[in-house]
Order: C-alpha cells, then structure tokens, then sequence
C-alpha cells in the first residue's frame, strides 16, 4: 500500500491481504499509508524500516499502534501470538520519551487536581494511598503531592510570590487553591514514599519514569541470527535488505566482534578500528567480506 496508489489501488490490497487466509506467512508493504486508526485483520507485527526523528512520538506512535491491542487478563496469549516488532531502526529506543512522559506543565495541574477531587469524593472522600498496589491510585497519590509542593507557598499571599505573573497563571493558581480546598488538601501532611531502606523517596524521582531500556530480547535476536537468517531466506528470497544485515552481522559475529555495542551511526570502518584483538590483515579481509555485500552504513541497512 503505498501514498502513490490510487484509493481503489489500495483497498484492493488490503481486501486481497485480510481475505488471505493460508498458513503462509503475510507480508505488506506499506508507505505513507495506515498510519493511524486502522487495525488490518491478519497483522501480528511489523518490521520497521523507516528511521524516524527522536522527536516524532505521535508518528511513532501511531505506527506502533498498528499491530498492538490490549491483553485481556481472563484469556492470555500463547507464545505464538504474542505481537512481534522487529525495530531495525531502533526507533523505540532512540525516541525521546522523556520528553512527553516526564514533561508537567502548569496549565496541566488544574485538570489533574479535578480528576483526583472527584476520584476522591468518588472514594468516601479518602485520599488516594501513594503505598497503594494499584496504577491509577498510586499516580493520583504522587500528582498530589507534587501539586501540594508546588503550590502551598501561594496560601501565603505575600507579594513575592506573586511578582511577575500574568493574570493566566493568577487565575490557574486561584483554581488550583479552590479545588484543593474541596479535599483538605492545605491542611493535610501526605505521607511521604520510602524506599525499601526506609528513606525518603523525593518527588522528582517519584514523578520521573524511566521507559524502554535495551534488555534481553536485542541480545537474543542476534544470538538467533542463523535462525533468523533461515527463516528470512524462505520467506524474502536472499537479495532484500533483512538479508543483508543478517549475513553481516553473522560475519562480525564470527569473527568474535561484540554485536551490542554497535552504534547506529557506525560503519564497517569505525568498528573494525575498535577491534584491538584482530590484526590488520583480519580486519581488511573482514571489510572486504562485508562491503561485498552491502556498502551501506550498518545502521542503515
């Protein structure tokens, strides 16, 4: 399915991709096209070719979201239909998530204290329990929190804590004093959060959530790459691109180069020249070896 196709084009496409129902394994290309609010009967993973900017989380996003769906507790998956991404990119993790996930604006506060004063009142007019075992009431507790740091010192109306505020900020704080007022929140010590040796977990650190670290299922898909390499080879023919890199990275690997630390932005040269255990002679015969295949730069192949 590609942008250039006529509408009639791509729906043909996809009416040919859902109505197949063989045992083969399926595989659409698609450019510039369901991208957002589509899920295609049939598709359990994708293979992400297209590098995207650090800063593209809503493409990234939508894209994801093409073969993803909620699990449901009562009917767990088996292995088999457990959603794949093969990520050759690294889109995910070059992604800045930090930057929408850890990002609090002010004018965000208000709606946020409305959604806990009525989770709240909606709660026998308890507090949300920051020890709590449940996500929704253990982030409430943590927001709470934060707004009650950020904004007692304006229950002093002393002039110096309000200098140089417009009066959108003046009428944020005013609604933000109200709403706290609704569940006592100005006379009431919330608990703090402490770590398992009994200190005092700080609200910066409660607030901020780490996401998407480099772990296991990287290291075994390239342990996996002779099988990776079959399994590509039946399925694509031996002259796309997966197969290029799968012949590469098995040369590297044979020749005892450590596939982790491998940067995107590296080429043959820069790694080989990191290799102080290899001699001249092996390293120019391993360039030879791998530009025979693809002169491209590893992490764009």
């Amino acid at each position: 399915m590609l942008g250039s196709y006529s509408d009639k084009e791509n729906l043909d496409q996809l009416h040919s991709f859902e109505e197949d129902d063989g045992e083969e394994i399926k595989l659409m290309l698609v450019i510039d096209k369901l991208r957002e609010g589509n899920h295609v009967k049939g598709i359990n993973g994708i293979v992400w070719l297209r590098k995207l900017d650090e800063n593209s989380l809503i493409l990234l996003q939508q894209q994801l979201g093409r073969c993803i769906f909620a699990i449901d507790k009562d009917n767990p998956l088996s292995e088999d239909e457990i959603t794949r991404v093969i990520d050759l990119p690294n889109n995910i993790l070059n992604a800045n998530w930090n930057k929408i996930i850890n990002t609090y604006k002010s004018k965000d506060d208000v709606e946020i204290l409305r959604d806990i004063v009525d989770w709240v009142k909606n709660h026998g007019d308890n507090l949300p329990d920051i020890e709590s075992n449940g996500r929704e009431e253990y982030r409430k507790a943590v927001s709470l929190k934060r707004i009650q740091a950020k904004y007692s010192k304006y229950l002093d109306e002393s002039e110096e804590n309000f200098e140089d505020l417009g009066d959108d900020k003046l009428e944020e704080i005013s609604k933000i004093i109200e709403l706290g007022e609704e569940i006592d929140l100005w006379n009431t010590i919330l608990p703090d959060k402490l770590d398992k040796d009994g200190k005092i977990i700080s609200i910066d650190k409660l607030i901020h959530v780490d996401v998407f670290r480099a772990e296991g299922k990287i290291r075994k898909l390239i342990e996996d790459v002779d099988k990776l390499e079959n399994e590509t080879n039946e399925i694509l023919g031996n002259q796309n691109a997966i197969h290029r890199l799968v012949k590469i990275l098995k040369i590297l690997k044979e020749n005892r180069i450590d596939l982790i630390s491998i940067k995107q932005t590296d080429t043959i040269e820069s790694i080989l020249a990191r290799q102080e255990n290899l001699t001249e002679e092996e390293k120019k015969r391993i360039k030879q070896e791998v530009l025979s295949i693809s002169k491209a730069k590893i992490g764009n192949m």
